[in-house]
């Protein structure tokens, strides 16, 4: 039952995740549903935990700093600044909790991460299919965020959110095009790589577009330091051929007569791979640059605990007036943004020192932990942590300069990466048994049943909260 629990969340996830415009359902309502899934699992796990063993299921050193940063995240609201909106990371925080504990309780053995994985790859292969699609102005794929200039967004609002999401996904396809010994999935994933890298240039984010580049030589350096040299050739060839199809298809859209009128806006404003070499990104690295200042200054104020959850967007004016906004000639007229830009920054202005010491901490614990299993676990298993620890730092990298943690796509995704590392070390470096049934095994039941009872309320809180709002706005807004 859990693991039946657990694939209709990965589904559910995987085709409402994004809480896209053009799906029909309100995003309040999926967010709702997918915390209700993961109550479900987190039962359901609890009640089959009798039959795990109690070695893989105690609470080791990253599990509790990792369950701590999203505890404090959650407690955020209740001294927000703006609590309607932080209801929102609430309920996402707990929600990764309760993944969490579940995972602890349900996973037993390495293939059944590899199935969560193939699921999240699969998926992202379609979507990456879908935003390549985009660019021939379908009517069946017609972007209702194409009018802002974004013209590949797939399912996603925006351009750096859909471009965040695939490039978490590039390692991932990788490991799986290299190292799997099913000849099908190895030329699936094949596929989906090489969809994947298509659809990161047709997105426009210079982000997305940098950090890709940043994962390929990362990967390639890895390859060539394990000296293996089939792979580097496989991985090679890959990206030829994906940078060779990316310019063939962006050639036949522009010659094509029915969408030329159409896409001559949209390409003069999007910034693809070949301008992204050609053209500098200070003026949007301006704006990015406020943005960290203010939130420095929100920190400097709310140091210690933060300004609450998502409150940035609320405070960004107020800071912004004491602030001389101009650098270089450039004056700062793009209006209240609706988040730091940075993930660290963002974290440190909303949950204060406590917050963002909290997420230094477990990302230091997770690093140590993947350096000791590169440097010391069995051979077979150091190419599978190298690239899980190389999606995660694809994501911290991008987050630099974009923030969609909140998001059911990148908060649940990050989640597995965290725990699947934390899983391998366990596995590897056996725990003393003596310590199974100790107390941070019971903190986990402990735990689970109180977060169990806050997401029931936030829920309800956050379900009436919008139904009585979206009663007051057009049933189109998202």
């Amino acid at each position: 039952m859990a693991k039946s629990s657990l694939l209709i969340f990965l589904i559910l996830l995987g085709l409402l995740g994004s809480l896209s415009p053009i799906v029909p359902i309100p995003p309040y309502k999926i967010i709702v549903l997918l915390a209700g899934l993961l109550i479900l699992f987190y039962a359901l796990s609890l009640i089959s935990s009798k039959y795990m063993d109690y070695k893989l299921i105690q609470l080791s050193p990253l599990s509790i700093l990792f369950l701590l940063f999203l505890s404090w995240s959650a407690l955020g609201y209740l001294y927000s600044t703006d609590p309607e909106k932080s209801l929102y990371l609430t309920i996402q925080s707990l929600g990764a909790i309760l993944l969490y504990l579940g995972l602890i309780l349900h996973i037993q053995k390495k293939n059944q991460i590899e199935i969560i994985l193939k699921i999240l790859l699969c998926f992202g292969g379609l979507f990456a299919l879908v935003g390549i699609l985009q660019q021939f102005l379908l009517p069946i794929f017609i972007n209702p965020m194409a009018d802002s200039a974004n013209n590949s967004t797939s399912f996603f609002a925006h351009k750096n959110i859909f471009s965040g999401y695939l490039v978490s996904l590039v390692p991932l396809s990788c490991l799986a095009y290299l190292f799997s010994f099913s000849k099908t999935w190895k030329y699936i994933s094949g596929i989906f790589f090489i969809l994947l890298i298509i659809a990161l240039g047709f997105t426009g984010s210079k982000g997305g577009q940098l950090t890709a580049i940043f994962s390929l030589v990362a990967i390639i350096g890895y390859l060539i330091f394990t000296k293996d040299r089939k792979n580097i050739i496989l991985l090679t060839q890959a990206i030829v051929i994906s940078l060779a199809l990316y310019l063939i298809i962006d050639h036949i859209v522009k010659i094509q007569p029915d969408l030329q009128n159409e896409t001559k806006l949209a390409h003069s404003q999007r910034l693809s791979i070949t301008q992204l070499v050609k053209h500098g990104t200070s003026l949007q690295w301006f704006g990015r640059v406020w943005h960290w200042k203010v939130g420095w200054e929100i920190f400097k104020d709310h140091w210690f605990i933060g300004s609450g959850p998502i409150s940035f967007h609320l405070l960004f004016p107020k800071y912004l007036i004491g602030l001389n906004p101009t650098i270089n000639n450039h004056v700062y007229s793009s209006g209240s943004p609706p988040h730091a830009h940075n993930i660290f920054v963002q974290t440190a202005s909303d949950s204060g020192l406590i917050g963002i010491g909290l997420m230094l901490a477990f990302l230091i614990l997770f690093y140590t932990r993947t350096y000791k299993l590169l440097r010391s676990s069995s051979l077979e298993i150091r190419p599978f942590v190298f690239f899980i620890a190389t999606t995660v730092t694809c994501f911290l990298f991008h987050h630099m300069a974009e923030y969609n943690w909140p998001g059911p796509m990148f908060i649940y995704s990050f989640t597995f990466f965290i725990f699947i590392i934390d899983f391998i070390y366990q596995k590897q470096f056996n725990l003393k048994k003596d310590n199974a049934k100790g107390m941070t095994t019971l903190m986990s039941p402990a735990l689970g049943i109180i977060v169990i009872f806050s997401t029931l309320i936030s829920c309800n809180q956050y379900y009436k909260f919008h139904s009585t709002l979206s009663e007051r706005v057009p049933a189109n807004t998202n």
